[in-house]
């Protein structure tokens, strides 16, 4: 999967491989190597967008990328692989960014995570019956 340079300002493309996710996982266990899969989807499908993601690009698709995969489960998933807020989002945004050394701009976002919208509301209260 690649991010775009277009997309993060960047001056070469990322190569989104699973040896990346195990190493970032490894660095970082808070959160597991197939939630870092589940962003890297995310943004190899913003890439193909012409401007730089903002946060809320990227928590819109991450958002319709796990109830797609997940269903009525991806508030249970994420959970267990330590996604629990937008701000998991944002910090696993900023991993990538990080172990990749890419330029500031790239990951300049990171704050505009914070509380974008509830996680248990988004992937957990749209599944619950209505009476």
């Amino acid at each position: 999967m690649l991010l775009s340079r277009s997309t993060v300002s960047m001056a070469e493309e990322i190569d989104f491989d699973g040896s990346l996710y195990l190493d970032i996982e490894k660095k970082d266990p808070r959160y597991c190597a197939k939630a870092y899969v589940l962003l890297g989807e995310v943004l190899n499908g913003i890439a193909k967008d012409s401007h730089p993601p903002s946060a809320e690009d990227i928590l819109d698709k991450f958002s319709n990328v796990a109830l797609d995969c997940f269903g009525p489960l991806t508030y249970t998933v994420l959970a267990e692989w330590g996604v629990k807020s937008c701000e998991d989002v944002g910090e696993m945004f900023a991993n990538i960014c990080e172990y990749r050394k890419l330029p500031p701009e790239a990951s300049n976002i990171e704050g505009s995570f914070h509380g974008l919208y509830d996680f248990k509301e988004e992937f957990w209260d749209i599944f619950e019956p209505r009476i």
